[in-house]
C-alpha cells in the first residue's frame, strides 16, 4: 500500500467515526489548521468548517446518506 492509499484509508477511517458516533473531536484530526473556509456564512479557517460540518451531521435527513 502506497502512503497516499494508506493517509486516504486513514481519512476515510477518521471520517466514518466522526459520522457514526458523532464525535467531533476527530474532526480536528481530519483538517489542517491553517486550512481555509470559503464560505461566507461561516467563520474563515478551520473552525467555520467545522461549523458547518456539525450543522450537516445534525439534520436527520441528511445523516443516513453519510452512513
Amino acid at each position: 500500500m502506497t502512503l497516499f492509499a494508506s493517509s486516504t484509508a486513514s481519512l476515510g477511517r477518521l471520517f466514518v467515526g466522526i459520522v457514526s458516533v458523532d464525535d467531533l473531536s476527530r474532526y480536528d484530526k481530519m483538517v489542517a489548521p491553517d486550512y481555509v473556509t470559503r464560505n461566507a456564512f461561516t467563520e474563515l479557517g478551520p473552525r467555520g468548517a467545522k461549523t458547518i460540518f456539525s450543522a450537516i451531521l445534525a439534520c436527520p435527513s441528511y445523516r443516513g446518506r453519510l452512513c
